[in-house]
């Protein structure tokens, strides 16, 4: 009986050093597979981050070249309307200050340039 139970004892002890050894085999397994996601999340947030940098630049170009327009688009506007005050005074200060003898004096160019 005492030799059963030493080999009982034995092969316990056997076990429980290979039951050690497997733990420790996936302790490291464990740290190894922590190890890899951490490189693989980092990669994915420099690729994140990556895209999110080219995504703001090209928004950024786009609202440049957006405002660039709506100022060309407001300066040809203000051209225009400044042109239009510019033609409506010159028309006004016309009537007010040409006189008949004027008007008849731009009617008679005009026909000679035309008939010329």
């Amino acid at each position: 009986a005492l030799k059963e139970a030493e080999e009982v004892r034995k092969k316990a002890e056997e076990k429980y050093k290979e039951f050690q050894e497997k733990i420790k085999n996936l302790e490291k397994e464990k740290e190894r597979i922590l190890e890899l996601m951490k490189k693989e999340a980092e990669a994915e947030k420099e690729r994140i981050l990556r895209e999110a940098s080219e995504k703001a630049k090209k928004i950024i170009e786009q609202a440049k070249l957006l405002a660039q327009q709506e100022f060309e688009k407001e300066k040809e506007l203000l051209k225009i309307q400044a042109t239009e005050k510019i033609i409506n005074l010159a028309t006004e200060l016309l009537k007010k200050n040409i006189t008949k003898e004027d008007h008849q004096k731009l009617i008679n160019e005009t026909l000679e340039r035309m008939v010329s």
